[in-house]
């Protein structure tokens, strides 16, 4: 769904209100990932001073 443009979605569903529904949908989802990775950095340069953020960092899978 990442993938989808709003021009891709107009093709693939020509029904406007449907259409709209997943554009809007789309938005939401962009807005949140930039949302998202500013809190990730924001907490990333809270918490990188921290041995206990080292260790995280050290193991796989976490």
């Amino acid at each position: 769904m990442k993938k989808l443009t709003p021009e891709l979605v107009e093709q693939l569903l020509p029904n406007q209100n449907i259409s709209l529904a997943v554009k809007s949908n789309l938005m939401v989802m962009e807005t949140l990932s930039e949302a998202i990775g500013k809190i990730e950095k924001t907490v990333e340069t809270q918490v990188r001073p921290y041995s206990e953020y080292q260790s995280l960092t050290d193991v796989s899978g976490i």
